[in-house]
């Protein structure tokens, strides 16, 4: 059950002995009230008392959470969005804070080679050619982007051998190509992990020459052969949908990624986002959600690799497009059938129409019964208008809460 439903079971908790109480308070008055010796005593007295219990009985309350709860994940489909638990749509109508996993889901799911940088004797074609080599059997964006860049400059990379291949989730690749031990990843799995000797000047370097792209170094037998620099614009649609999620109520948006301080300081600029966390190894992307968490933040986590699936578990809300890996959309709780970010919106805005929606659910609810009973307690109800009267406000209860919720859905095939 959602939180927000057992609101309801609260209310109904303590409504139920009251509304019983007050019948029986009726029934005590009324046959007070009631000259002594008169016919039907004892049925005038228990009418008021049987009107109060009809008029009273919590089941619109019951009916109203769950109903809304169901539409709103029907229409979250309709609309292209797989919702796997109720309880997260009053979740996301509370959020605070996104967290934003950067290359395929800020960044453009298809990122482009921009330069090859060598270090050594090696070419920049050998250098991507056996990059190229190691790559073509790993999904990942950036190795589509070095096998697609191999193949556009017509350089052949089928025929090497290689074994013993060691991935390291968002780290790099160890294997062995032609008998030399080759090493492809970031600056932290090649420098400090596999202990390649840091040649003088590669900041410089790629401080003057790789400027806000995503870097990816390859060293062969423990020397740096060169950087592999790949350009990983911003989605056309991320700006404008982080200044409409701000619009909604978030108050703290931020990124999270493994590149290096320049490329995310440059992504985060032009985003306008309010913060970011650079160079961050996977296990510890779950440390900056919780800590989040910690400061009082309610905390979506937005994320495609498989690099993600502890921050997205560690969320209060998780979400994963549809080009994201398959850990990730495991783990999330959200599942957007389409790669825009204009999704995280709607979403917000169907969880926000929805939780208003319930709230004036409950104020017309305790409102109108309120109502009732008065008129119960009075005797000015007769039994049957008092049940009439509760069962259409039932029904009418139920009949609102399956009215839509946004506009005209836009039809998807699931």
């Amino acid at each position: 059950k959602a939180p927000i439903q057992r609101i309801a079971d609260r209310i109904a908790a303590v409504f139920v002995p009251a509304i019983l109480l007050i019948a029986l308070a009726v029934f005590c008055v009324w046959f007070f009230l009631v000259p002594a010796g008169s016919d039907g005593r004892l049925v005038q007295a228990l009418m008021p008392a049987i009107a109060v219990i009809c008029v009273a009985c919590p089941c619109a309350l019951g009916l109203a959470t769950p109903t809304a709860l169901t539409v709103g994940m029907g229409k979250g489909a309709q609309l292209g969005v797989l919702i796997k638990d109720g309880t997260v749509l009053e979740t996301m109508g509370n959020l605070t804070s996104a967290v934003f996993d950067k290359t395929g889901t800020l960044t453009n799911a298809t990122p482009a080679v921009a330069r090859v940088i060598s270090c050594s004797e090696a070419t920049e074609d050998e250098l991507l050619r056996l990059s190229a080599c190691i790559e073509e059997h790993f999904p990942h964006s950036m190795a589509r982007a070095i096998v697609s860049e191999a193949e556009s400059r017509g350089l052949v990379h089928e025929h090497e051998l290689h074994a013993e291949v060691r991935y390291v989730v968002a780290h790099g690749i160890s294997t062995c190509v032609n008998g030399d031990e080759v090493c492809i990843g970031s600056a932290h799995f090649l420098f400090e992990d596999e202990g390649v000797a840091r040649p003088e000047g590669l900041d410089d370097l790629l401080a003057s020459q790789a400027g806000a792209s995503s870097t990816i170094f390859v060293a062969k037998n423990k020397a740096l052969l060169g950087c592999i620099c790949i350009s990983d614009p911003p989605r056309p649609e991320a700006a404008d949908v982080l200044r409409r999620l701000r619009a909604q109520g978030f108050t703290n948006l931020v990124m999270i990624t493994g590149d290096s301080e320049s490329c995310a300081r440059h992504v985060a600029a032009e985003l306008g986002l309010d913060g970011y966390f650079a160079q961050v190894l996977p296990e510890d992307k779950a440390t900056h959600v919780q800590r989040l968490k910690d400061e009082g933040h309610t905390v979506v986590m937005v994320g495609d690799g498989i690099n993600d699936s502890p921050a997205l578990a560690t969320a209060d809300v998780s979400v994963a497009l549809s080009d994201a890996s398959d850990i990730a959309r495991a783990v999330a709780d959200v599942l957007v059938h389409d790669s825009s970010l204009a999704s995280l919106v709607t979403m917000r805005t169907l969880a926000s129409r929805l939780m208003a929606r319930i709230h004036g659910d409950y104020r017309f609810i305790v409102g109108f019964n309120s109502a009732l009973i008065a008129g119960g307690v009075a005797s000015l109800l007769p039994v049957t208008t008092a049940a009439y009267l509760h069962n259409v406000s039932t029904l009418a209860i139920a009949g609102l809460n399956t009215t839509p919720l946004l506009g005209k859905p836009r039809l998807r095939r699931i």
